[in-house]
């Protein structure tokens, strides 16, 4: 029978994999709603890109801004694992 502490280190290790694999969804339609006018701003300054709203269409904000929730979720949990695993 698994302690308690092992149950809740199993249910973070699968909120961290699910917020990844919805971030890399996210993500993955981020570039898909790019601006056909700003393509090229989206490509030269691409790590700076997901700050700017204007570069993206519609729903390339709805992504991006799922994007931003889901990945600072992955990273929230990745850390509460290695914290709880020490």
């Amino acid at each position: 029978m698994p302690t308690i502490q092992q149950t809740i280190e199993i249910a973070i290790v699968v909120a961290t994999f699910t917020t990844i694999a919805m971030s890399i969804y996210h993500l993955a339609n981020i570039v898909q709603h790019i601006k056909p006018s700003k393509s090229k701003y989206a490509s030269l300054f691409a790590p700076f890109s997901l700050l700017s709203s204007s570069i993206y269409d519609e729903k390339g904000n709805y992504h991006r801004v799922r994007f931003g929730w889901y990945f600072s979720g992955a990273i929230a949990s990745f850390l509460t694992l290695m914290l709880l695993s020490t």
